[in-house]
């Protein structure tokens, strides 16, 4: 990991220690009011604390650079220390575009407080680097970070999860699939053979997360899905709770099951 400082200023009435790691192009910026060799230093951990300490540190041969307090932080840190050719500021390229990066974003922002002309850093954070075609924020994260930019461009993940959860609340099974039938239970099942539309039976066995095969008074053994099944008003009273269809919708007046147990079967449709 090697990393490129230099000092620009002043600028706004501030100087400004430029920070650039080698392999992103991340950037940090810190304002200070001169530039001295303790302030150096106490900026320079505080971004080394969140970023971690470098291999390699390439500066200028500025006097905050070449102090005993600079080499003593350096030599304490195990950190290379490479001091560029006196008076050859291109020797420190990386650093020098880092100081032509931030000059050209203050320009830009005209107006507010320096913390907010600051901000502009994130917008070359997260633009793709032209040598890496990646954008530095993603080199050094793995991740992009969300800007104003991005409600152009409505995440896609998120739609879809929005519209299934959207289709979960709207869907008429949607209160049934939190329900649970135990065997021997009442019900009534949807019959789809000439005759009464509902014919009652009894739960036998669960066959699945929403389907049951129920076992009816003539006798036959169907499997029905929970959407195709309604509670009789007897097993709701049996559990205790008021009479009325928790499984789905109530059922339509042409559709009340037939008063007889047996339904005809017809002849040219087997049951299913």
């Amino acid at each position: 990991m090697r990393v490129h400082v230099d000092y620009v200023g002043p600028l706004l009435g501030k100087m400004f220690l430029v920070l650039i790691d080698a392999h992103s192009k991340w950037m940090e910026v810190e304002p200070v009011e001169s530039a001295t060799t303790k302030t150096t230093v106490e900026k320079l951990r505080k971004i080394f604390s969140t970023h971690g300490i470098p291999e390699k540190l390439v500066s200028g041969n500025g006097s905050v650079f070449i102090s005993q307090e600079f080499t003593d932080f350096v030599k304490s840190n195990r950190i290379d220390h490479i001091k560029t050719a006196p008076y050859h500021p291109s020797s420190n390229g990386l650093g020098e575009r880092a100081v032509q990066v931030l000059k050209k974003g203050l320009s830009l922002a005209k107006q507010g407080t320096l913390s907010y002309r600051l901000t502009q850093v994130f917008s070359y954070r997260i633009t793709p680097h032209f040598s890496t075609g990646i954008s530095p924020v993603e080199l050094l994260m793995g991740c992009k970070l969300r800007s104003r930019l991005d409600l152009l461009h409505p995440n896609l993940e998120q739609t879809v999860h929005k519209k299934q959860w959207q289709q979960k609340q709207f869907y008429k099974g949607n209160r049934n699939s939190m329900i649970d039938l135990y065997n021997g239970v009442r019900v009534y099942v949807h019959n789809y053979n000439r005759g009464c539309p509902w014919v009652a039976g009894v739960v036998q066995s669960k066959t699945g997360p929403l389907s049951y095969n129920i076992k009816l008074d003539d006798g036959r053994v169907v499997k029905r899905h929970l959407d195709q099944i309604r509670k009789t008003l007897q097993s709701e009273r049996h559990e205790g709770g008021e009479a009325e269809d928790l499984l789905a919708e109530p059922i339509h007046p042409k559709d009340k099951p037939c008063s007889r147990a047996m339904v005809p079967v017809s002849p040219g449709r087997p049951e299913e």
